[in-house]
């Protein structure tokens, strides 16, 4: 007689799993009741371990800084791998940028130009901690006007700017209003953006590693390195890097490779979403009760 899952087994228990189509892991169990248990244990690991599908640790790049150098941002735009595309507002080529990484199925961000520590000079569009809100919001309006097809932002600079509380929360009332996300380009380790978001409940990241804080071939190889480690461990890791012929030159080498280490290149905003199984097929796992 066979019975449901639900009721209580009887003399023996049975387990039947595997993929479809695959190996099948068969375990018949013994009828004591601690015996049982203890084989129920081992029974469910066996399967977990065996049978259930795998997921690609995934990596995002953002490009910073798109918008005034024509010829590389044409590069990164055109670039045969799904980087993410970070445009300043109000750049000489920043619109016509981001329709090219649009039409090339890149996705767009705002990079917003935000106040610094060091003073250093502003670009169009900045945003500071010593303007009142209606400044504040009517800049950040303008900034996102002036880039199309953006899914989210990140800042440009803006050490200062990401310590201070209320224009953050001015920042991310905006985004969250307009179904944006935000990433914490963390250009500060005191910055208090990516915590900030959270508490309004916005989708947001933080920067894992910066590809190029040096020109350099090696350096930025070995921060490429970084990236794939951290990825493995956590699951999943954002980089940002620059429209820099070295930059290019790293990733057009090193992205061929990606599915050789188990990662998966994806836009940042993939990275706000649960992981995709791999191809393999989730595991048909039947219980049966036999007397």
């Amino acid at each position: 007689m066979e019975r449901s899952a639900y009721f209580r087994p009887a003399a023996a228990t049975r387990y039947q799993g595997g993929p479809r189509g695959g190996r099948a892991v068969n375990l018949i169990l013994p009828a004591p009741s601690s015996l049982r248990r203890r084989w129920l244990g081992i029974a469910f690991a066996a399967l977990l371990s065996t049978s259930c599908p795998a997921t690609a640790a995934r990596i995002a790049i953002i490009i910073d800084d798109i918008g005034y150098h024509l010829g590389t941002g044409l590069r990164a735009a055109r670039f045969p791998a799904q980087l993410t595309l970070a445009v300043l507002p109000h750049s000489p080529n920043g619109a016509s940028l981001a329709q090219e990484g649009h039409s090339h199925g890149k996705e767009i961000m705002l990079h917003a130009p935000m106040s610094s520590l060091q003073d250093l000079p502003l670009d169009t569009g900045a945003l500071t901690d010593q303007m009142d809100r209606s400044t504040f919001t009517a800049t950040l309006a303008a900034n996102l006007a002036a880039v199309p097809y953006i899914s989210g932002v990140n800042n440009h600079m803006g050490s200062r700017l990401t310590q201070a509380t209320e224009p953050m929360d001015w920042l991310m009332l905006t985004l969250k209003q307009r179904r944006l996300y935000f990433v914490d380009s963390r250009t500060s380790a005191a910055s208090r953006a990516f915590d900030i978001a959270r508490d309004h409940r916005l989708p947001s990241l933080q920067r894992d590693v910066f590809l190029d804080n040096q020109r350099d071939i090696t350096y930025i190889s070995a921060q490429f390195a970084r990236l794939i480690t951290i990825a493995k461990a956590n699951g999943q890791a954002l980089a940002i890097g620059h429209p820099y012929t070295e930059t290019l030159d790293v990733l057009a080498r090193e992205l061929v490779s990606l599915q050789q280490h188990g990662v998966e290149l994806v836009p940042v905003s993939a990275l706000l979403a649960p992981p995709r199984p791999t191809r393999n097929e989730a595991p048909v796992i039947k219980i049966r009760h036999y007397r």
